[in-house]
């Protein structure tokens, strides 16, 4: 993210990658030389000025990092997600990284790209051992409504989008509610029970947090 004098003038430039070797230590950014003018991102803007917005969410499945691009397109208010996958060990090597193609499966160039769900740029998605498929969990643009997809795969196919609950609504309806993500670190009953938290605005420069109980049934 990049900030410049003025009010809310700040913009993304791209997505990196964070290194914390010593928990007593600051965490570092290596150097990737992707871009000139952004040497630590692993995934800068494309030279057209496009996005991918890799970072909106990720899990591990066995010994691979599943990382989803959700870049927010403002035109059309949807949030298109990517997916990029690596080995754990490798994720340092920007050459090992791959990324999902529909028809083609996966591929080492980023252009082959297609989109696997529509989502938005603060996603979450886990694995839930109640009913054993993948969630994705996500605030809908420009509403209050908090959503959710499952699959068998982190690659899908995903089903389709289905509202969660109802988030409350920001105060004097200034904005919307976009930070909705699930904790499944909390997850009780195997899954049954998950978390949810989100927050709304309730004035300038402030506001609340909520913490919802999603229970699941088969």
């Amino acid at each position: 993210m990049k900030i410049e004098p003025g009010s809310l003038n700040f913009y993304r430039v791209g997505h990196s990658i964070a290194v914390w070797e010593n928990h007593s230590a600051q965490t570092e950014r290596p150097r990737f030389n992707l871009s000139e003018k952004y040497p630590t991102l692993i995934f800068p803007k494309d030279k057209d000025g496009t996005a991918n917005g890799f970072g909106s969410a990720a899990l591990i499945r066995n010994d691979m990092l599943y990382v989803y691009g959700c870049e927010f397109e403002i035109e059309l208010y949807t949030s298109p997600c990517l997916l990029a996958r690596v080995k754990i060990d490798s994720i340092l090597d920007r050459n090992q990284w791959q990324f999902f193609a529909s028809g083609k499966g996966w591929s080492a160039n980023l252009a082959d790209a297609t989109q696997v769900f529509e989502g938005a740029n603060m996603t979450s998605v886990f694995y839930n051992s109640y009913i054993e498929r993948y969630i994705a969990v996500y605030s809908k643009p420009v509403s209050t409504d908090v959503m959710f997809r499952t699959s068998a795969n982190p690659e899908g196919p995903w089903s389709a989008s289905l509202k969660l609950f109802e988030a409350e609504a920001p105060v004097g309806g200034i904005g919307w509610v976009y930070d909705a993500l699930a904790h499944p670190e909390f997850s009780q009953d195997d899954g049954r029970i998950f978390y949810v938290s989100y927050s709304r605005t309730t004035g300038p420069l402030r506001s609340e947090f909520y913490l919802v109980a999603v229970e699941l049934e088969k």
